[in-house]
């Protein structure tokens, strides 16, 4: 079964604004289900900076 995670990316400050990029992870998915567009649309309707998706186990290191 597929798994979601997001990673935070280094913040981003502008003046006093501040902003948070994050990618989505998908892995351990099949591959075939999800398209380009799928995958620009996932990106554009949650402002990701990013999606990957792996048909591997990823770990991430969060520190």
């Amino acid at each position: 079964m597929a798994r979601i995670k997001v990673l935070e990316l280094p913040l981003q400050i502008v003046g006093e604004m501040t902003n948070t990029p994050f990618v989505f992870i998908i892995d351990q998915a099949d591959t075939e289900i999800f398209t380009a567009e799928h995958l620009t649309q996932l990106r554009e309707d949650t402002n990701a900076s990013g999606v990957l998706v792996t048909s591997e186990t990823l770990a991430i290191d969060y520190e």
